[in-house]
């Protein structure tokens, strides 16, 4: 999983901003922070539930496609 400067807007400014990180095979990743922090929102965007304003989600080398790529839920 590649994370590679993403960036999120949402009603009250920057809710994720330019998070970059790789993570590799069978290796374990902790995201913290306040309520509020954008925690959740960079797991949906991971998921592909929420478009990322900016930068890119990559999976095996692929992106992650977002809603406005038409992605399917459990797709």
């Amino acid at each position: 999983l590649q994370v590679l400067g993403t960036s999120k807007f949402g009603s009250n400014g920057q809710v994720v901003n330019n998070i970059h990180f790789v993570q590799q095979a069978f290796e374990n990743i902790g995201i913290a922070g306040e309520t509020g922090s954008g925690k959740t929102t960079l797991l949906k965007m991971i998921a592909g539930l929420i478009q990322a304003d900016a930068g890119e989600i990559r999976l095996q080398n692929k992106q992650v496609p977002g809603p406005l790529d038409q992605l399917i839920p459990g797709h």
